[in-house]
């Protein structure tokens, strides 16, 4: 690996210089204890500040695990900092950073490795030079491994694979990019990563899954387990799948007749399915969604059916924004990240959030262009503003990471936010 500043060198000893097709700034805010704010240091940073080696690179995408963060230039190089790819040990710092910050951070001032080493973050980006020589158009960070699709659909993964979630045939975790042969001869199209679950979109609309698929009664393995090691095809979802993303353990879809289905946990309500939204029934096979079209859970006007432009979830919510621009979520609510009063800290059916329809109750009335989403927290950008939900508010805030900048991404780690922006 070499350190990425500006320009890197490839495995032919030439340069790498990545070009600039707009502006763009990479800003990070949040604990540094991993190292995954790209400042150089691991000192928490509570407002936002400028990944500085990312300053003069074209960005197009950026993601976060649960402690690194991740992003893809214009031209498809993918560059990573923050705590290798090690759960464990990157929990471990979590809860010292929680329980005992002072101790945390003076083991990490030594000039030497303690007892457990709780230092070997990389904290400003750098390339992988095995990845040099591909092309990639899409990232997806779980919480301690990555998948990265190329330009021509193929698909590496590394990273922890305790459940399987790399879809290699086994458990070992690999400390390298690979390509498995699973997809060999299929073309990618995305690839969605929760916590320790993965979900695969190929070109031809197919949709497979390999992990922790969180999926009862288990129909994944012969041993009665819900560890897929293997990919495996979703075999609930129709064939005609144009968007997939997940949460912690559970997954939305979206067809291209514009029909949403959720699978996968359902503890907080996040696949609306009320009648199976209990401690006993809280893991379900994909469905279409059949509860989803109410204007507002106040008023329970009925919905006259608007086509569905984008589907996300959150960690533990589930969002669908129309295309007219009406968002709607549901599932968890307790700090407020869909707009209702943190009282009601779980949404069991669809909330109208955000709608340019001003006789409709909602927190922002205005059309939503995009959203994204992660466990506290939801961002949503309207033509002219960018609004923050949750943070224990129900609230709409301003989300101004810099002043005179446009947001064009977010993603949420465990304990950090980066922030893409376009000036």
């Amino acid at each position: 690996r070499d350190r990425y500043m500006g320009i890197t060198r490839n495995t032919l000893g030439g340069m790498f210089v990545v070009s600039r097709r707009w502006i763009t700034t990479v800003m990070t805010r949040g604990s540094g204890c991993h190292g995954a704010l790209g400042i150089g240091t691991y000192q928490n940073s509570p407002s936002f500040v400028c990944v500085e080696d990312l300053r003069q690179v074209a960005i197009k995408q950026v993601d976060c695990g649960w402690g690194f963060s991740a992003a893809l230039t214009s031209n498809g190089q993918l560059l990573m900092w923050g705590w290798p790819l090690d759960l464990r040990t990157s929990i471990l710092v979590s809860s010292l950073e929680k329980r005992y910050p002072y101790i945390l951070r003076s083991l990490q001032r030594l000039p030497f490795d303690s007892w457990v080493n709780l230092k070997i973050a990389e904290t400003t980006p750098y390339a992988w030079e095995e990845t040099n020589d591909f092309v990639f158009k899409q990232i997806s960070c779980g919480s301690a491994s990555i998948c990265a699709v190329t330009e021509d659909g193929r698909l590496l993964v590394w990273g922890e694979n305790g459940q399987g979630q790399l879809g290699l045939g086994d458990r070992a975790r690999r400390f390298h990019p690979t390509a498995g042969t699973f997809f060999q001869d299929m073309r990618v199209a995305k690839a969605a990563c929760g916590y320790q679950y993965t979900a695969v979109l190929t070109e031809d609309g197919k949709v497979f899954e390999m992990g922790k698929t969180n999926v009862r009664p288990h129909r994944n393995s012969p041993d009665g387990t819900d560890l897929v090691t293997k990919p495996r095809l979703v075999p609930e979802l129709p064939d005609n799948i144009i968007q997939i993303d997940t949460g912690f353990a559970h997954g939305v879809a979206l067809t291209a007749n514009k029909e949403v289905y959720t699978w996968g946990r359902n503890l907080f309500g996040q696949l609306s399915r009320e009648a199976e939204h209990s401690k006993f029934a809280w893991e379900a096979a994909p469905d279409k969604l059949k509860t989803m079209w109410r204007a507002t859970a106040v008023s329970g006007e009925e919905w006259s059916g608007e086509k569905v432009h984008k589907v996300m979830c959150g960690q533990q919510q589930t969002l669908v924004l129309t295309e007219s621009g009406n968002l709607y979520g549901w599932g968890l609510n307790r700090s407020g990240q869909l707009g209702a009063p943190t009282a009601q800290q779980t949404l069991l059916k669809p909330f109208l959030i955000a709608s340019s329809n001003k006789n409709l109750e909602c927190s922002i009335h205005e059309a939503v262009v995009d959203v994204f989403c992660g466990y506290e927290h939801t961002i949503i950008l309207t033509e002219s503003s960018t609004y923050v939900l949750g943070g224990n508010d129900s609230l709409p805030k301003p989300f101004v990471p810099l002043e005179g900048s446009r947001v064009k991404e977010v993603a949420f780690g465990s304990k950090h936010i980066v922030a893409l922006l376009h000036t």
